[in-house]
């Protein structure tokens, strides 16, 4: 019985791993199509708040937290952005939108030093002629 009991609990664990493409949470799903409707359409709140939602659902899904980055940097929550950039960052060192998105913040948080570093950092994962790497580099460049 006890055995039974055990493996129920670590097929429940295992699914609840593997729900990344739609997150449920509080029976709603989350899908980053419609939050990046929302973001298209400006509405930063309203995609902070289901990001959240994604995030804590699916914990090692990169692109969530970089969205969540994103929604938050638009609002001025320069500290939350940046903590979810680094957490894109810590499950995806080559993804290229958080590095990207990381190099901006510390451009609007006067610290072009670590934008440049950023920019090393992508030319690295996919070299210069990447959108993420010229977005950048030309943020960088219209800085000075």
């Amino acid at each position: 019985m006890l055995y039974r009991t055990f493996a129920a609990s670590v097929l429940m664990a295992g699914l609840a791993l593997a729900t990344p493409a739609g997150a449920m949470s509080n029976g709603d799903e989350v899908n980053l199509d419609d939050v990046e409707r929302l973001i298209q359409s400006e509405k930063y709140d309203d995609a902070v708040m289901k990001l959240q939602d994604y995030t804590e659902a699916s914990p090692f899904d990169a692109d969530g937290y970089n969205l969540l980055g994103y929604s938050q940097r638009q609002l001025g929550a320069y500290d939350e952005a940046k903590t979810a950039y680094d957490r894109a960052l810590r499950l995806d060192p080559a993804h290229k939108g958080a590095m990207e998105y990381l190099g901006e913040l510390y451009l609007q948080t006067g610290k072009p030093e670590e934008a440049k570093a950023m920019l090393a950092r992508l030319q690295e994962a996919c070299g210069t002629d990447c959108p993420e790497y010229r977005k950048l580099s030309e943020a960088i460049a219209s800085h000075r």
